[in-house]
């Protein structure tokens, strides 16, 4: 009884070590192709603000993880400064003001900005990429699918294979 025991503890100690973060720490986000070309990028151009158009985790993440400043993501907290250029009225505070996951994306060229409750602490913000709103918040790179349009103050500086399919990364004169 106690020999099957001890088994059974050994077998989650093993599958618990082999599956758990802290033993390879954020090393598959941090050296991924994706994160490494983002950060060769912005080596380019240091400073300026990135978003991320698609809903896909791994590329959020693969660009959070690059350290890079950046409109998508997870916002611990609002920063007033950053959501009053797209909402100066704070018509849309009760939406933006919390804990966020901030999913961005590509709106037609003179359309105004959107910030929508998706659910639960989800909020999609809709901008014009070459638009004021974007340009007041200091976007100059995208990371996007290949099968979305590329913003017309924009141009493709580098194509690659992310975590989910193809992506470009654009840079926006806006």
């Amino acid at each position: 009884r106690n020999v099957m025991r001890t088994g059974v503890l050994w077998n989650q100690v093993v599958t618990a070590v082999q599956t758990n973060p802290w033993q390879r720490g954020l090393e598959p986000l941090t050296a991924s192709p994706v994160a490494a070309a983002v950060r060769a990028v912005d080596d380019t151009s240091p400073g300026h603000r990135w978003v991320v158009t698609t809903d896909a985790a791994p590329v959020i993440s693969a660009l959070t993880a690059s350290g890079v400043r950046a409109a998508s993501g997870t916002s611990v907290y609002p920063v007033d400064d950053v959501w009053l250029v797209v909402d100066p009225t704070r018509a849309a505070e009760d939406v933006w003001n919390r804990y966020a996951h901030i999913f961005v994306s590509s709106l037609p060229t003179d359309t105004p900005t959107s910030i929508t409750l998706r659910g639960g602490d989800t909020v999609d913000l809709g901008l014009d990429l070459c638009g004021a709103d974007a340009s007041g918040l200091d976007i100059m790179f995208a990371l996007m699918p290949v099968e979305q349009p590329v913003p017309a103050c924009g141009a493709v500086i580098e194509s690659l294979t992310g975590p989910v399919g193809p992506l470009q990364i654009v840079r926006l004169d806006g």
